[in-house]
């Protein structure tokens, strides 16, 4: 494909009855310089037999691949990757959409920051219709420095916008769940200038049975291994961000898959006092004060090994996300 601005990357695995509202939402991008390249993880769906009459029959400029087996969208992402021809790049799930005027929102900042990376906010949508804004970029501000992002930027590829050249050398790492966990972070660190924008520009669809809200033993250990892969790829002199990071992965998102997933206390344990032994003082880092207070009792409660109260937490959260 010739040059342009955008490569929209966007996995797609038996997701043909979302498919038309991701494509039209960027069919109708008032920022038309863009591609979008579709990887298709072996679905059994007619997934890709509709993706190739879409590509035929549409405006955008469509890269269709498909992988030779089921591979998970970490790996699909990573051969997106190495198609893209765009300056930056912006992911796409096949079962969300952008608002229509992501790309140009994008852009326009781009002209006036040349930032490597731009957060924006996005809405969480739920498929029993309710929605709601979340406005996680507040807790930056102009003064933020880059230590502040890597520590506190969240977990998704989704509400970014990512300089190409920043994936040179690296992949996604191939984990069941939990990969963006471990990326957005790392891209941070090797990015030079880094911004937002304060406004929701993406459409996060909540769905009871998608794989980022699936009960799975193997949830808990997917955020063990992304913990494992930041300590690897980041600098230790962002000591610091790191410890947060970690508090957030194995304090909370270990221990709170895991006791979701029904694992014995044993299984999961030893990971959390590995942790704590190698950052003694991880209940003092600096960052822990910009958690919600749940989050933090949550915490507080790992520390002390009160699983009873932490099985009542989670079986609340999860009453509570139904709800919602």
């Amino acid at each position: 494909m010739s040059r342009c601005y955008f490569s929209v990357v966007m996995p797609c695995y038996n997701s043909v009855q979302w498919l038309a509202r991701a494509l039209k939402s960027l069919e109708e991008q008032t920022f038309k310089n863009f591609e979008v390249i579709c990887v298709d993880d072996c679905s059994s769906d007619g997934t890709y037999e509709y993706l190739e009459n879409y590509k035929a029959n549409s405006i955008l400029k469509i890269c269709l691949l498909q992988n030779e087996q089921n591979c998970g969208p970490g790996l699909s992402r990573n051969r997106a990757l190495e198609e893209a021809c765009g300056e930056y790049v912006t992911f796409l799930d096949s079962d969300d959409w952008y608002e229509f005027d992501y790309l140009n929102e994008v852009y326009n900042k781009l002209q006036n920051t040349q930032a490597d990376i731009i957060f924006s906010d996005f809405y969480r949508d739920f498929d029993i219709g309710k929605r709601r804004v979340i406005n996680w970029t507040s807790v930056f501000s102009e003064k933020s420095i880059k230590n502040d992002y890597i520590a506190l930027c969240y977990d998704s590829l989704c509400v970014m916008a990512i300089r190409k050249r920043l994936f040179d050398e690296i992949n996604l790492p191939m984990l069941y769940n939990a990969e963006d966990t471990a990326m957005c972070p790392l891209l941070v660190a090797r990015a030079l200038n880094v911004t937002y924008i304060s406004k929701p520009l993406y459409h996060y669809l909540c769905r009871s049975k998608s794989l980022s809200t699936r009960i799975d033993e193997r949830v808990y250990q997917s955020f063990d291994l992304a913990y494992q892969f930041l300590v690897k790829n980041i600098s230790a002199s962002y000591h610091d961000e790191l410890v947060f990071r970690g508090v957030r992965m194995i304090m909370y998102g270990v221990v709170y898959n895991a006791i979701r997933a029904g694992v014995p206390t044993e299984k999961f344990e030893y990971i959390v006092r590995e942790f704590q032994n190698r950052n003694p003082d991880y209940l003092t880092n600096p960052y822990i004060k910009t958690l919600p207070i749940r989050k933090r009792f949550f915490i507080w409660c790992v520390a002390k090994k009160w699983y009873r109260i932490i099985a009542y937490y989670c079986w609340l959260q999860n009453l509570l996300l139904r709800i919602n």
